[in-house]
C-alpha cells in the first residue's frame, strides 16, 4: 500500500510545522499494526508516548486541546491516556456510519462483559502513555493484529494502571483496511483468550 509514503509526508510536514526531527522507521515488510507500534514504543525517547493512525484520522494537535482542557496530569506517571470517539461524537466532533456505531457498541458490551476493560472505545488508535508503562506494555505483546488494543488494555488493568478515555476529533478517511466481520470475529476469538486467561488468573488466586 502507500503507508511509507503516506508517513513520509506526514514526516516531512511535521519537521517543517514544528521545527523536530521525527524518525521514520520502515520495517519492510507488513508485520501488523501491532508490531509496528512495538516497535515504534521502543525507539521512542521521550518522556510521553502517543500513538495514533497512519491515515492521519487523529491530529496529534488533539494532545495540545486536551492540555488546554486540562484533561491530562502530565506529573501522572501511573496514568494512560486513550481516545475515545464515543466521547468525540457526544461532543459532536465526530460522525459516525450508523452500522458502525451499532457494530462498535455491541462489541463494547462483548469486550466489557467478558475482559472486565470498561473504556467504551478500545480500538481507538490515539493512545497517550508515560514512557515507563508503554514500553513495558509493548515489550510483552503477544498479537500483533488489530486486536493488539484489547491485549494492551488488558495488561494496564492488571496492572492497575488508571486509564482515562478522553474524546478525540476524527476525519473519517473511508478507507478503513478493517473489515467489520472478519476483523471482528479475530477480534472476538482474542476477547475469548483474555477472558480465559482472567478465568485460569481468578482459579490460581483463589486456590492460594
Amino acid at each position: 500500500d502507500d503507508t511509507l509514503n503516506s508517513l513520509q509526508k506526514f514526516k516531512d510536514s511535521c519537521e517543517a510545522r514544528f521545527d523536530i526531527t521525527c524518525q521514520l522507521i520502515d520495517l519492510k515488510k507488513n508485520q501488523g499494526k501491532g508490531r509496528a507500534l512495538q516497535v515504534g514504543i521502543e525507539a521512542a525517547k521521550s518522556d510521553w508516548l502517543l500513538t495514533l493512525d497512519g491515515d492521519a484520522a487523529f491530529s496529534p494537535l488533539m494532545i495540545k486541546e486536551w492540555t488546554e482542557n486540562e484533561w491530562v496530569d502530565w506529573s501522572a506517571q501511573n496514568t494512560v491516556y486513550i481516545g475515545s470517539r464515543e466521547l468525540g461524537g457526544k461532543r459532536g466532533w465526530v460522525k459516525f456510519k450508523w452500522h458502525r456505531r451499532i457494530i462498535g457498541r455491541i462489541f463494547s458490551v462483548i469486550v466489557r462483559t467478558f475482559t472486565g476493560i470498561q473504556e467504551a472505545d478500545t480500538q481507538c488508535g490515539f493512545k497517550l502513555y508515560p514512557k515507563a508503562i508503554g514500553k513495558q506494555a509493548f515489550s510483552k505483546l503477544v498479537d500483533y493484529g488489530f486486536a493488539h488494543d484489547f491485549e494492551i488494555l488488558f495488561r494496564l488493568m492488571r496492572a492497575d494502571v488508571q486509564i482515562v478515555s478522553l474524546p478525540v476529533r476524527c476525519i473519517d478517511r473511508g478507507d478503513s483496511k478493517v473489515n467489520i466481520l472478519t476483523d471482528s470475529f479475530r477480534m472476538l476469538r482474542h476477547v475469548i483468550r483474555i477472558w480465559w486467561s482472567r478465568l485460569r488468573t481468578k482459579s490460581k488466586e483463589s486456590n492460594h
